[in-house]
Protein backbone atom coordinates (compact mmCIF):
# COMPACT_ATOMS: atom_id res chain seq x y z
CA UNK A 1 0.00 0.00 0.00
CA UNK A 2 1.46 3.69 -0.76
CA UNK A 3 -1.06 6.59 -0.66
CA UNK A 4 -3.75 4.74 0.17
CA UNK A 5 -3.79 2.31 -2.65
CA UNK A 6 -2.26 -0.93 -3.61
CA UNK A 7 0.45 -1.16 -5.82
CA UNK A 8 1.63 -3.96 -8.13
CA UNK A 9 5.37 -4.46 -5.93
CA UNK A 10 6.64 -7.87 -7.72
CA UNK A 11 6.15 -6.69 -11.66
CA UNK A 12 9.51 -5.09 -12.26
CA UNK A 13 10.28 -2.54 -14.93
CA UNK A 14 13.33 -2.65 -16.72
CA UNK A 15 15.23 0.92 -16.73
CA UNK A 16 15.94 2.46 -20.04
CA UNK A 17 18.47 4.70 -20.15
CA UNK A 18 16.96 8.36 -18.90
CA UNK A 19 18.01 11.73 -19.45
CA UNK A 20 16.56 12.73 -16.56
CA UNK A 21 18.61 12.42 -12.99
CA UNK A 22 22.11 11.56 -13.38
CA UNK A 23 22.92 10.26 -9.61
CA UNK A 24 26.58 11.64 -9.39
CA UNK A 25 25.51 14.88 -11.65
CA UNK A 26 22.63 15.85 -8.96
CA UNK A 27 24.27 14.48 -5.87
CA UNK A 28 27.57 16.92 -6.36
CA UNK A 29 25.52 19.64 -7.57
CA UNK A 30 23.11 19.70 -4.29
CA UNK A 31 26.87 18.94 -2.29
CA UNK A 32 27.95 21.81 -3.80
CA UNK A 33 25.24 23.95 -2.39
CA UNK A 34 25.46 22.19 1.20
CA UNK A 35 28.90 23.39 1.03
CA UNK A 36 28.44 26.69 0.78
CA UNK A 37 25.78 26.77 3.00
CA UNK A 38 28.19 25.13 5.65
CA UNK A 39 30.57 28.41 5.05
CA UNK A 40 27.54 30.54 6.46
CA UNK A 41 27.56 31.05 10.30
CA UNK A 42 25.00 29.11 11.22
CA UNK A 43 22.61 29.75 14.66
CA UNK A 44 23.35 26.72 17.22
CA UNK A 45 20.48 23.87 15.71
CA UNK A 46 19.63 23.93 18.90
CA UNK A 47 17.80 27.19 18.24
CA UNK A 48 15.96 26.12 15.07
CA UNK A 49 13.71 23.79 16.91
CA UNK A 50 9.83 24.57 16.79
CA UNK A 51 9.13 23.98 20.55
CA UNK A 52 5.66 24.16 21.51
CA UNK A 53 7.45 27.31 23.00
CA UNK A 54 8.03 29.00 20.17
CA UNK A 55 4.53 29.04 19.09
CA UNK A 56 5.01 32.55 17.96
CA UNK A 57 5.74 32.11 14.45
CA UNK A 58 3.28 29.19 13.80
CA UNK A 59 0.50 30.95 14.72
CA UNK A 60 2.04 34.08 12.97
CA UNK A 61 1.57 32.03 9.67
CA UNK A 62 -1.61 29.90 10.72
CA UNK A 63 -3.34 33.41 11.22
CA UNK A 64 -2.06 35.12 7.70
CA UNK A 65 -4.73 34.08 6.01
CA UNK A 66 -8.19 34.19 7.15
CA UNK A 67 -10.47 30.64 6.40
CA UNK A 68 -12.69 31.69 3.35
CA UNK A 69 -13.48 27.94 2.80
CA UNK A 70 -15.80 25.63 3.16
CA UNK A 71 -15.82 23.69 6.80
CA UNK A 72 -12.71 21.89 6.85
CA UNK A 73 -12.79 18.58 5.73
CA UNK A 74 -12.39 15.41 7.85
CA UNK A 75 -8.78 14.45 7.82
CA UNK A 76 -9.10 11.61 9.98
CA UNK A 77 -6.39 10.58 13.21
CA UNK A 78 -3.35 11.19 10.86
CA UNK A 79 -3.74 15.35 11.39
CA UNK A 80 -1.02 16.59 13.79
CA UNK A 81 -0.33 12.83 14.53
CA UNK A 82 1.61 10.86 11.68
CA UNK A 83 4.03 9.06 12.66
CA UNK A 84 6.22 7.22 9.81
CA UNK A 85 5.96 3.47 9.57
CA UNK A 86 8.91 2.76 7.75
CA UNK A 87 10.82 -0.74 7.52
CA UNK A 88 13.17 -1.90 10.24
CA UNK A 89 16.30 -0.11 7.92
CA UNK A 90 14.81 3.79 8.07
CA UNK A 91 12.85 3.10 11.85
CA UNK A 92 16.03 2.59 13.90
CA UNK A 93 17.13 6.16 11.96
CA UNK A 94 18.06 8.87 14.26
CA UNK A 95 16.13 11.98 12.96
CA UNK A 96 16.31 15.54 14.16
CA UNK A 97 14.07 15.95 16.84
CA UNK A 98 12.27 18.87 15.62
CA UNK A 99 10.93 16.58 12.61
CA UNK A 100 7.46 15.85 14.11
CA UNK A 101 6.95 19.77 14.07
CA UNK A 102 8.15 20.31 10.83
CA UNK A 103 5.79 17.25 10.08
CA UNK A 104 3.53 19.24 11.88
CA UNK A 105 3.49 22.31 10.35
CA UNK A 106 3.64 20.84 7.03
CA UNK A 107 -0.06 18.90 7.56
CA UNK A 108 -1.54 22.31 9.80
CA UNK A 109 -0.04 25.14 7.48
CA UNK A 110 1.32 23.78 3.87
CA UNK A 111 -1.32 21.94 3.17
CA UNK A 112 -4.04 24.00 3.93
CA UNK A 113 -2.42 26.54 2.01
CA UNK A 114 -1.67 24.32 -1.60
CA UNK A 115 -5.40 24.72 -2.58
CA UNK A 116 -8.26 26.24 -3.17
CA UNK A 117 -10.38 23.63 -1.94
CA UNK A 118 -8.90 21.32 1.08
CA UNK A 119 -10.31 18.02 0.97
CA UNK A 120 -9.47 14.31 -0.59
CA UNK A 121 -10.58 15.43 -3.89
CA UNK A 122 -8.82 18.51 -4.50
CA UNK A 123 -5.97 18.61 -2.14
CA UNK A 124 -3.33 15.93 -3.23
CA UNK A 125 -0.38 17.17 -1.12
CA UNK A 126 -2.13 16.45 2.02
CA UNK A 127 -4.20 13.61 0.94
CA UNK A 128 -1.51 11.98 -1.83
CA UNK A 129 1.90 12.97 -0.81
CA UNK A 130 1.27 13.02 2.97
CA UNK A 131 0.49 9.23 3.43
CA UNK A 132 3.11 8.36 0.97
CA UNK A 133 5.89 10.11 3.35
CA UNK A 134 4.89 7.75 5.90
CA UNK A 135 5.88 4.87 3.96
CA UNK A 136 8.49 6.14 2.03
CA UNK A 137 12.12 7.61 3.61
CA UNK A 138 12.70 9.57 0.80
CA UNK A 139 9.47 11.83 0.49
CA UNK A 140 9.41 11.89 4.28
CA UNK A 141 12.84 13.81 3.87
CA UNK A 142 11.41 15.76 0.85
CA UNK A 143 8.17 16.45 2.73
CA UNK A 144 9.97 17.95 5.70
CA UNK A 145 12.52 19.78 3.74
CA UNK A 146 9.52 21.82 2.02
CA UNK A 147 8.33 22.63 4.89
CA UNK A 148 11.35 23.80 6.71
CA UNK A 149 12.29 25.72 3.10
CA UNK A 150 9.07 27.82 3.94
CA UNK A 151 10.19 28.70 7.39
CA UNK A 152 13.25 29.56 6.17
CA UNK A 153 11.98 31.93 3.79
CA UNK A 154 11.20 34.84 6.99
CA UNK A 155 13.70 32.86 9.31
CA UNK A 156 16.90 32.26 7.60
CA UNK A 157 17.91 29.57 10.82
CA UNK A 158 15.46 26.91 9.27
CA UNK A 159 17.82 26.75 6.37
CA UNK A 160 20.13 24.43 8.24
CA UNK A 161 17.11 22.03 8.69
CA UNK A 162 15.57 22.26 5.16
CA UNK A 163 19.91 21.83 3.43
CA UNK A 164 19.61 18.27 6.12
CA UNK A 165 16.45 16.85 4.97
CA UNK A 166 17.05 17.78 1.01
CA UNK A 167 19.86 16.52 1.77
CA UNK A 168 18.69 13.32 2.91
CA UNK A 169 16.05 12.79 0.06
CA UNK A 170 18.12 13.27 -2.42
CA UNK A 171 20.63 10.38 -1.59
CA UNK A 172 17.50 8.30 -1.65
CA UNK A 173 16.52 9.45 -4.71
CA UNK A 174 20.33 8.37 -6.30
CA UNK A 175 20.14 5.28 -3.98
CA UNK A 176 16.45 4.09 -5.75
CA UNK A 177 17.49 5.62 -9.41
CA UNK A 178 21.16 3.39 -8.93
CA UNK A 179 18.81 0.43 -8.23
CA UNK A 180 17.43 -0.52 -11.48
CA UNK A 181 14.58 -3.10 -11.68
CA UNK A 182 12.11 -0.54 -9.84
CA UNK A 183 9.05 -2.15 -8.84
CA UNK A 184 5.11 0.10 -9.10
CA UNK A 185 5.89 0.83 -5.52
CA UNK A 186 9.39 2.23 -6.37
CA UNK A 187 8.44 4.25 -9.39
CA UNK A 188 5.61 5.70 -7.61
CA UNK A 189 8.53 7.12 -5.22
CA UNK A 190 10.65 8.35 -7.23
CA UNK A 191 7.65 10.47 -8.98
CA UNK A 192 7.15 11.93 -5.45
CA UNK A 193 10.54 12.47 -4.33
CA UNK A 194 10.70 14.58 -8.16
CA UNK A 195 8.06 16.53 -6.98
CA UNK A 196 8.51 17.48 -3.62
CA UNK A 197 12.17 18.25 -4.15
CA UNK A 198 11.25 20.83 -7.19
CA UNK A 199 9.04 22.36 -5.12
CA UNK A 200 12.11 22.60 -2.69
CA UNK A 201 13.98 24.40 -5.21
CA UNK A 202 11.12 27.18 -6.51
CA UNK A 203 10.56 27.55 -2.73
CA UNK A 204 14.37 28.52 -2.73
CA UNK A 205 13.89 31.08 -5.18
CA UNK A 206 13.53 28.88 -8.15
CA UNK A 207 17.00 27.73 -8.14
CA UNK A 208 17.40 26.00 -12.02
CA UNK A 209 17.36 22.31 -10.96
CA UNK A 210 13.39 22.95 -10.63
CA UNK A 211 13.63 21.79 -14.23
CA UNK A 212 15.46 18.90 -14.06
CA UNK A 213 13.40 17.35 -11.77
CA UNK A 214 10.27 18.42 -13.51
CA UNK A 215 11.94 16.52 -16.42
CA UNK A 216 11.95 13.49 -14.34
CA UNK A 217 8.31 13.71 -13.77
CA UNK A 218 7.72 13.86 -17.24
CA UNK A 219 10.20 10.92 -18.61
CA UNK A 220 8.71 8.86 -16.19
CA UNK A 221 4.96 9.01 -16.88
CA UNK A 222 5.81 8.77 -20.67
CA UNK A 223 7.69 5.91 -20.23
CA UNK A 224 6.25 3.80 -17.64
CA UNK A 225 2.02 4.87 -19.19
CA UNK A 226 1.27 1.05 -18.10
CA UNK A 227 1.90 1.26 -14.31
CA UNK A 228 0.16 4.37 -14.38
CA UNK A 229 -2.95 2.36 -16.12
CA UNK A 230 -2.61 -0.20 -13.37
CA UNK A 231 -2.04 2.40 -10.68
CA UNK A 232 -4.54 4.71 -8.75
CA UNK A 233 -6.64 7.16 -11.59
CA UNK A 234 -6.19 10.13 -8.82
CA UNK A 235 -1.86 9.36 -8.17
CA UNK A 236 -1.74 9.29 -12.33
CA UNK A 237 -3.27 12.43 -12.59
CA UNK A 238 -2.04 14.16 -9.97
CA UNK A 239 1.61 13.96 -11.95
CA UNK A 240 0.30 14.55 -15.01
CA UNK A 241 -1.43 18.08 -14.27
CA UNK A 242 1.32 19.30 -11.71
CA UNK A 243 4.29 18.47 -14.92
CA UNK A 244 1.50 19.64 -17.53
CA UNK A 245 1.09 23.05 -15.16
CA UNK A 246 4.38 23.87 -14.33
CA UNK A 247 5.93 23.49 -17.93
CA UNK A 248 3.45 25.26 -19.61
CA UNK A 249 3.74 28.27 -17.36
CA UNK A 250 7.75 27.87 -17.63
CA UNK A 251 7.21 27.72 -21.72
CA UNK A 252 6.08 31.75 -21.35
CA UNK A 253 8.98 32.61 -19.63
CA UNK A 254 11.99 30.80 -21.17
CA UNK A 255 12.99 28.57 -23.96
CA UNK A 256 11.85 25.39 -22.00
CA UNK A 257 13.25 23.40 -25.01
CA UNK A 258 16.98 24.24 -23.97
CA UNK A 259 16.66 22.60 -20.74
CA UNK A 260 13.08 19.96 -21.01
CA UNK A 261 13.26 16.82 -23.13
CA UNK A 262 9.52 17.50 -24.69
CA UNK A 263 9.20 15.11 -27.40
CA UNK A 264 5.64 13.28 -28.29
CA UNK A 265 5.53 10.02 -27.84
CA UNK A 266 3.85 7.43 -29.42
CA UNK A 267 0.38 6.30 -28.08
CA UNK A 268 -2.73 4.01 -29.39
CA UNK A 269 -6.07 5.16 -31.07
CA UNK A 270 -7.88 5.61 -27.96
CA UNK A 271 -5.66 8.43 -26.53
CA UNK A 272 -5.18 10.17 -30.13
CA UNK A 273 -9.06 10.38 -30.54
CA UNK A 274 -9.14 11.59 -26.68
CA UNK A 275 -6.89 14.61 -27.84
CA UNK A 276 -9.00 15.52 -30.79
CA UNK A 277 -12.24 15.80 -28.73
CA UNK A 278 -10.53 17.56 -26.30
CA UNK A 279 -9.23 19.79 -29.15
CA UNK A 280 -12.94 20.10 -30.96
CA UNK A 281 -13.92 21.26 -27.41
CA UNK A 282 -11.89 23.93 -26.76
CA UNK A 283 -12.34 25.46 -30.07
CA UNK A 284 -15.72 25.08 -30.86
CA UNK A 285 -16.33 27.97 -29.36
CA UNK A 286 -14.89 29.79 -32.53
CA UNK A 287 -16.43 28.54 -35.10
CA UNK A 288 -19.89 29.86 -33.60
CA UNK A 289 -18.76 33.49 -34.12
CA UNK A 290 -16.70 33.87 -37.26
CA UNK A 291 -15.05 36.30 -38.49
CA UNK A 292 -13.63 36.98 -42.23
CA UNK A 293 -10.35 35.99 -42.58
CA UNK A 294 -8.28 36.05 -45.98
CA UNK A 295 -7.22 32.98 -47.90
CA UNK A 296 -7.43 29.96 -45.53
CA UNK A 297 -10.08 31.29 -42.71
CA UNK A 298 -11.66 28.06 -41.73
CA UNK A 299 -8.13 25.82 -42.79
CA UNK A 300 -7.99 23.67 -39.93
CA UNK A 301 -5.18 24.24 -37.94
CA UNK A 302 -4.73 21.14 -35.98
CA UNK A 303 -2.78 20.94 -31.69
CA UNK A 304 0.70 21.79 -31.22
CA UNK A 305 2.66 18.22 -30.74
CA UNK A 306 3.00 19.57 -27.00
CA UNK A 307 -0.43 20.41 -26.73
CA UNK A 308 -1.80 17.26 -28.18
CA UNK A 309 0.35 15.15 -25.69
CA UNK A 310 -0.68 17.24 -22.59
CA UNK A 311 -4.24 16.91 -23.45
CA UNK A 312 -4.11 13.24 -23.58
CA UNK A 313 -4.70 12.65 -19.80
CA UNK A 314 -7.41 15.34 -19.81
CA UNK A 315 -11.27 14.31 -19.21
CA UNK A 316 -13.82 16.17 -21.71
CA UNK A 317 -16.25 16.63 -18.46
CA UNK A 318 -14.04 18.76 -16.67
CA UNK A 319 -12.41 20.31 -19.14
CA UNK A 320 -13.63 24.03 -18.44
CA UNK A 321 -13.83 23.36 -14.51
CA UNK A 322 -10.92 25.07 -12.11
CA UNK A 323 -8.84 23.53 -10.82
CA UNK A 324 -8.19 23.83 -7.16
CA UNK A 325 -4.35 23.91 -7.56
CA UNK A 326 -3.97 25.96 -10.91
CA UNK A 327 -6.56 28.52 -10.34
CA UNK A 328 -7.80 27.83 -13.70
CA UNK A 329 -9.22 25.24 -16.27
CA UNK A 330 -7.75 22.61 -18.47
CA UNK A 331 -9.06 24.21 -21.30
CA UNK A 332 -7.23 27.59 -20.48
CA UNK A 333 -3.79 25.80 -19.63
CA UNK A 334 -4.01 24.21 -22.94
CA UNK A 335 -4.71 27.89 -24.95
CA UNK A 336 -1.78 28.77 -23.33
CA UNK A 337 0.29 26.18 -24.55
CA UNK A 338 -0.79 26.77 -28.06
CA UNK A 339 -0.14 30.66 -27.22
CA UNK A 340 3.48 29.38 -25.81
CA UNK A 341 4.37 27.47 -29.03
CA UNK A 342 3.62 30.49 -31.61
CA UNK A 343 5.77 32.40 -29.60
CA UNK A 344 8.63 29.56 -30.39
CA UNK A 345 7.38 28.44 -33.92
CA UNK A 346 8.90 31.07 -36.45
CA UNK A 347 12.62 31.60 -35.78
CA UNK A 348 12.68 34.39 -38.11
CA UNK A 349 10.27 36.87 -39.22
CA UNK A 350 10.63 35.80 -42.86
CA UNK A 351 9.00 32.63 -41.82
CA UNK A 352 6.55 34.72 -40.14
CA UNK A 353 5.25 36.61 -43.29
CA UNK A 354 5.91 33.45 -45.80
CA UNK A 355 3.24 31.90 -43.46
CA UNK A 356 0.98 35.09 -42.52
CA UNK A 357 -2.34 33.44 -43.43
CA UNK A 358 -1.77 30.57 -41.47
CA UNK A 359 -0.27 33.04 -38.38
CA UNK A 360 -3.43 34.99 -38.76
CA UNK A 361 -6.08 32.34 -38.52
CA UNK A 362 -3.78 30.78 -35.39
CA UNK A 363 -4.18 33.95 -33.65
CA UNK A 364 -7.75 34.87 -34.69
CA UNK A 365 -8.78 30.80 -33.32
CA UNK A 366 -6.87 31.54 -30.08
CA UNK A 367 -8.44 35.23 -29.26
CA UNK A 368 -11.66 33.55 -29.85
CA UNK A 369 -11.34 31.20 -27.88
CA UNK A 370 -10.13 33.10 -24.86
CA UNK A 371 -12.62 35.42 -25.27
CA UNK A 372 -15.14 33.05 -25.29
CA UNK A 373 -14.31 31.19 -22.81
CA UNK A 374 -16.28 30.23 -19.33
CA UNK A 375 -14.78 28.60 -16.50
CA UNK A 376 -16.88 26.88 -14.13
CA UNK A 377 -15.73 26.37 -9.91
CA UNK A 378 -15.67 22.52 -9.53
CA UNK A 379 -18.88 20.92 -7.53
CA UNK A 380 -18.38 22.60 -4.02
CA UNK A 381 -19.94 20.07 -2.47
CA UNK A 382 -22.27 22.35 -0.37
CA UNK A 383 -22.03 21.75 2.98
CA UNK A 384 -23.30 18.54 4.76
CA UNK A 385 -25.47 20.00 7.26
CA UNK A 386 -28.23 22.27 6.35
CA UNK A 387 -28.48 23.30 2.73
CA UNK A 388 -30.30 26.40 4.31
CA UNK A 389 -28.19 27.85 6.60
CA UNK A 390 -27.03 31.29 5.84
CA UNK A 391 -23.34 30.94 6.87
CA UNK A 392 -22.98 27.57 5.01
CA UNK A 393 -23.95 29.73 1.94
CA UNK A 394 -21.68 32.36 2.63
CA UNK A 395 -18.98 30.12 2.83
CA UNK A 396 -19.84 28.85 -0.66
CA UNK A 397 -20.70 31.71 -2.83
CA UNK A 398 -17.69 32.90 -1.21
CA UNK A 399 -15.76 30.05 -2.11
CA UNK A 400 -17.29 30.23 -5.89
CA UNK A 401 -16.31 34.34 -6.37
CA UNK A 402 -12.68 33.43 -5.28
CA UNK A 403 -12.32 30.49 -8.06
CA UNK A 404 -14.16 33.42 -10.52
CA UNK A 405 -11.97 35.78 -9.64
CA UNK A 406 -8.73 34.34 -10.41
CA UNK A 407 -9.91 32.09 -13.32
CA UNK A 408 -10.53 35.56 -14.63
CA UNK A 409 -7.46 37.04 -14.12
CA UNK A 410 -5.70 34.20 -15.92
CA UNK A 411 -7.71 33.88 -18.77
CA UNK A 412 -6.62 37.84 -19.15
CA UNK A 413 -2.87 37.24 -18.63
CA UNK A 414 -3.47 34.75 -21.67
CA UNK A 415 -4.82 37.51 -24.06
CA UNK A 416 -2.11 39.95 -22.96
CA UNK A 417 0.37 37.08 -23.58
CA UNK A 418 -0.62 36.77 -27.20
CA UNK A 419 -0.64 40.18 -27.50
CA UNK A 420 2.94 40.35 -26.45
CA UNK A 421 3.49 37.27 -29.11
CA UNK A 422 2.34 39.20 -31.98
CA UNK A 423 3.91 42.47 -31.01
CA UNK A 424 7.26 41.30 -29.72
CA UNK A 425 7.99 37.67 -31.14
CA UNK A 426 6.21 37.95 -34.53
CA UNK A 427 6.56 41.98 -34.87
CA UNK A 428 3.08 42.05 -36.21
CA UNK A 429 0.88 43.75 -33.37
CA UNK A 430 -1.74 44.46 -36.45
CA UNK A 431 -2.71 40.67 -35.95
CA UNK A 432 -3.60 41.02 -32.58
CA UNK A 433 -5.59 44.44 -32.64
CA UNK A 434 -7.40 43.34 -36.29
CA UNK A 435 -8.88 40.00 -35.09
CA UNK A 436 -9.89 41.58 -31.91
CA UNK A 437 -13.62 41.48 -31.55
CA UNK A 438 -15.11 45.12 -31.49
CA UNK A 439 -17.20 44.24 -28.22
CA UNK A 440 -14.30 43.04 -26.52
CA UNK A 441 -13.07 45.14 -23.37
CA UNK A 442 -9.33 43.36 -23.85
CA UNK A 443 -8.57 45.06 -26.91
CA UNK A 444 -5.48 46.23 -26.28
CA UNK A 445 -2.51 46.01 -23.81
CA UNK A 446 -2.96 49.03 -21.53
CA UNK A 447 -7.23 47.22 -20.97
CA UNK A 448 -5.79 43.83 -20.27
CA UNK A 449 -2.98 45.10 -17.46
CA UNK A 450 -5.02 47.26 -16.26
CA UNK A 451 -8.14 44.82 -15.69
CA UNK A 452 -5.53 42.03 -13.99
CA UNK A 453 -4.37 44.59 -11.62
CA UNK A 454 -8.00 45.79 -10.64
CA UNK A 455 -9.18 42.37 -9.86
CA UNK A 456 -5.83 41.33 -7.64
CA UNK A 457 -6.19 44.85 -6.12
CA UNK A 458 -10.22 44.93 -5.25
CA UNK A 459 -9.89 41.03 -4.03
CA UNK A 460 -5.77 40.61 -2.69
CA UNK A 461 -7.03 39.82 0.48
CA UNK A 462 -9.45 36.77 -0.86
CA UNK A 463 -7.40 35.23 -3.48
CA UNK A 464 -3.68 35.98 -2.17
CA UNK A 465 -4.10 33.02 0.62
CA UNK A 466 -3.60 30.05 -1.48
CA UNK A 467 -0.71 28.60 -4.44
CA UNK A 468 -3.29 29.32 -6.68
CA UNK A 469 -2.92 33.21 -6.52
CA UNK A 470 -2.64 34.64 -9.82
CA UNK A 471 1.07 35.15 -9.77
CA UNK A 472 1.72 34.63 -13.32
CA UNK A 473 -0.98 37.35 -15.05
CA UNK A 474 0.40 39.55 -11.81
CA UNK A 475 3.73 39.20 -13.35
CA UNK A 476 2.61 39.75 -17.04
CA UNK A 477 1.21 43.42 -16.13
CA UNK A 478 4.14 44.39 -14.39
CA UNK A 479 5.89 43.41 -17.43
CA UNK A 480 3.61 45.20 -19.36
CA UNK A 481 2.97 48.52 -17.08
CA UNK A 482 4.09 51.57 -18.61
CA UNK A 483 2.64 54.24 -16.55
CA UNK A 484 3.59 55.21 -12.92
CA UNK A 485 0.26 54.47 -11.78
CA UNK A 486 0.28 51.10 -13.10
CA UNK A 487 4.09 50.26 -11.44
CA UNK A 488 3.36 51.43 -7.80
CA UNK A 489 -0.48 49.71 -8.06
CA UNK A 490 1.84 46.53 -8.70
CA UNK A 491 4.53 47.06 -6.53
CA UNK A 492 1.53 47.41 -3.65
CA UNK A 493 0.48 43.86 -4.89
CA UNK A 494 3.87 42.01 -4.99
CA UNK A 495 4.57 43.26 -1.42
CA UNK A 496 0.98 42.37 -0.10
CA UNK A 497 1.48 38.78 -1.76
CA UNK A 498 5.17 38.53 -0.20
CA UNK A 499 3.99 39.76 3.56
CA UNK A 500 3.34 35.74 4.26
CA UNK A 501 6.26 35.06 3.44
CA UNK A 502 5.30 31.31 1.95
CA UNK A 503 6.04 31.17 -1.37
CA UNK A 504 9.45 31.19 -2.76
CA UNK A 505 9.23 32.30 -6.24
CA UNK A 506 7.29 36.23 -5.82
CA UNK A 507 10.08 37.49 -4.96
CA UNK A 508 12.39 36.61 -8.13
CA UNK A 509 8.96 37.26 -9.82
CA UNK A 510 9.16 40.84 -8.28
CA UNK A 511 13.15 41.14 -9.21
CA UNK A 512 12.54 40.00 -12.75
CA UNK A 513 9.70 43.08 -12.91
CA UNK A 514 11.99 46.02 -11.68
CA UNK A 515 15.25 44.48 -13.96
CA UNK A 516 12.60 45.26 -16.76
CA UNK A 517 11.66 48.70 -15.55
CA UNK A 518 15.33 49.68 -14.82
CA UNK A 519 16.57 48.83 -18.20
CA UNK A 520 13.33 50.16 -19.84
CA UNK A 521 13.74 53.02 -17.75
CA UNK A 522 17.59 53.34 -18.88
CA UNK A 523 17.29 52.94 -22.22
CA UNK A 524 15.00 55.46 -22.65
CA UNK A 525 17.32 58.19 -20.93
CA UNK A 526 19.77 56.52 -23.24
CA UNK A 527 17.99 56.67 -26.20
CA UNK A 528 16.91 60.59 -25.65
CA UNK A 529 20.46 61.99 -24.76
CA UNK A 530 21.78 59.92 -27.73
CA UNK A 531 19.20 61.74 -30.37
CA UNK A 532 19.45 65.25 -28.79
CA UNK A 533 23.61 64.90 -29.06
CA UNK A 534 22.89 63.70 -32.27
CA UNK A 535 20.24 66.50 -33.48
CA UNK A 536 22.01 69.27 -32.00
CA UNK A 537 24.76 68.04 -33.99
CA UNK A 538 23.06 67.44 -37.18
CA UNK A 539 21.35 71.03 -36.51
CA UNK A 540 24.43 73.25 -36.27
CA UNK A 541 26.31 71.65 -39.38
CA UNK A 542 23.54 72.27 -41.46
CA UNK A 543 22.80 75.61 -40.22
CA UNK A 544 26.23 76.98 -40.72
CA UNK A 545 25.78 75.28 -44.49
CA UNK A 546 22.00 76.61 -45.35
CA UNK A 547 20.33 78.96 -43.14
CA UNK A 548 16.90 78.67 -44.23
CA UNK A 549 17.88 74.89 -43.04
CA UNK A 550 14.28 72.88 -41.37
CA UNK A 551 15.16 70.91 -38.51
CA UNK A 552 13.93 67.31 -38.97
CA UNK A 553 13.66 65.01 -36.46
CA UNK A 554 16.03 61.42 -36.63
CA UNK A 555 14.45 58.11 -35.94
CA UNK A 556 15.14 57.39 -32.38
CA UNK A 557 18.20 54.20 -32.18
CA UNK A 558 15.38 51.50 -31.62
CA UNK A 559 13.49 52.64 -34.81
CA UNK A 560 16.69 52.26 -36.68
CA UNK A 561 17.42 49.07 -35.12
CA UNK A 562 13.92 47.60 -35.63
CA UNK A 563 14.14 48.20 -39.15
CA UNK A 564 17.53 46.95 -39.43
CA UNK A 565 16.05 43.50 -37.70
CA UNK A 566 12.75 43.20 -39.32
CA UNK A 567 13.79 41.78 -42.87
CA UNK A 568 15.87 38.72 -41.22
CA UNK A 569 14.48 38.25 -37.72
CA UNK A 570 12.04 37.72 -35.17
CA UNK A 571 11.77 39.98 -32.25
CA UNK A 572 13.68 37.76 -30.72
CA UNK A 573 13.28 37.97 -26.77
CA UNK A 574 10.46 39.14 -24.63
CA UNK A 575 11.90 41.82 -22.15
CA UNK A 576 11.72 39.35 -19.00
CA UNK A 577 14.10 36.68 -20.98
CA UNK A 578 16.20 39.67 -21.56
CA UNK A 579 15.67 40.28 -17.39
CA UNK A 580 16.09 36.24 -17.02
CA UNK A 581 19.09 36.18 -18.99
CA UNK A 582 20.68 39.14 -17.09
CA UNK A 583 20.11 37.60 -13.79
CA UNK A 584 22.16 34.58 -14.89
CA UNK A 585 19.62 33.00 -16.75
CA UNK A 586 17.14 32.58 -14.05
CA UNK A 587 14.83 29.73 -14.38
CA UNK A 588 11.31 31.75 -13.05
CA UNK A 589 8.21 29.44 -11.93
CA UNK A 590 5.25 31.58 -11.87
CA UNK A 591 3.26 28.50 -10.41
Amino acid sequence: MLGGHQLNTNAGFQNPRIGYLHGDLLYFEFEDLAEEEDTLELEDPSDIRLHSSNAALFDAHTKDFPDLRLPEPDIGPMALLLQPAFGSSFGALQTLDYDSSLLSYYEAVVCSSCTLLDDADHNPYRHLILPMAMQSEGIYHATLAVSAQILGIAEPKYRFAALDHANRALKCLITTLQRGNWSGAEIDEILGLALMLCWFEITDGCRPSWVTHLNGIHNLIIRYPQLFKRSTVALYRFFNRYFSFHVVLARTTFRVDDDLWFSNAASDEPTLAIATSVQDKIYDVSATNPSPQPENHGQYVPFSESTELLSRTMSLDDLDQIDSYMGFSNSLLLLINEIADLAWKYPSKAEVESDLSTVRSIVDRLRRSLSNLRQTPPPLCMIKGNPNDENQRHLYMQAAFEFETIAEANRTGALLLLHEVCSSRLQRPDIFESDAPSSSADNTKSECVRKILDIMLENINRIGRTAALPLWPLFLAGCCATSEEDRVIVMRIFQETEKPKRFGNITPAREVVEMIWRQRDLGVQDDRKRRQSAAARRFETAKTMDPTFQFREIPSTCQIQSFKNSPRRCGGMFEWERALSMMGDLKLSLT
